[in-house]
């Protein structure tokens, strides 16, 4: 199955992504097509995405969740600015300033894992919420005007005081994620 392991935000961060969604939308005069914007209350920071995970190496994985979790404090980072990756721009994201608790914590997390069997992340792990990917590069130099212009922003403190584990199902409507397990940092 897909799984992922994240941390949820809450329905203020997500009412105020939302907020910031709708402006780009309406200001930059896309087509539909152009960019494919992701459902507020979908969104999560993502500390570790599995392709495919056999069935039976899922209680592996969340007792390396419930591990970490354990050993974590709870502790909270601002979601409060803009960005892109790619260039031209394929994802437009939100993103913390004072990320560095959550960076250690997927550290942590990903060498578990690893020691565990699981392959450790290739690529530098950035704290983002996906707000849309980009289909083309008429809407990619739109969309990278627009988040260069915003330049105070700020969608509120997340508290994050657990890790989830995700099944993800993708359907024509969109993905579908079942929680699977959480663990509370202690």
């Amino acid at each position: 199955m897909r799984c992922f392991i994240a941390v949820d935000i809450d329905e203020q961060i997500a009412a105020a992504v939302g907020r910031v969604q709708d402006d780009l939308r309406k200001n930059s005069c896309l087509k539909e097509s152009d960019a494919r914007w992701v459902d507020p209350s979908l969104m999560h920071i993502t500390l570790k995405f599995f392709a495919e995970v056999p069935d039976r190496d899922i209680m592996q994985i969340c007792k390396s969740i419930t591990e970490i979790a354990a050993a974590s404090r709870p502790f909270t980072m601002n979601i409060e600015k803009v960005g892109t990756f790619g260039s031209p721009a394929r994802v437009i994201w939100a993103g913390a300033a004072n990320d560095k608790p959550l960076v250690e914590l997927q550290n942590d997390l990903d060498q578990r894992l690893a020691t565990a069997g699981f392959a450790a992340e290739s690529r530098k792990f950035s704290v983002h919420l996906t707000l849309c990917r980009i289909k083309n590069r008429q809407a990619a130099s739109a969309l990278t005007k627009l988040v260069a212009g915003i330049t105070e922003t700020n969608f509120g403190s997340l508290y994050i005081d657990s890790l989830c584990l995700y099944k993800s199902d993708l359907t024509s409507q969109g993905p579908e994620y079942t929680l699977m397990h959480r663990a509370s940092l202690s």
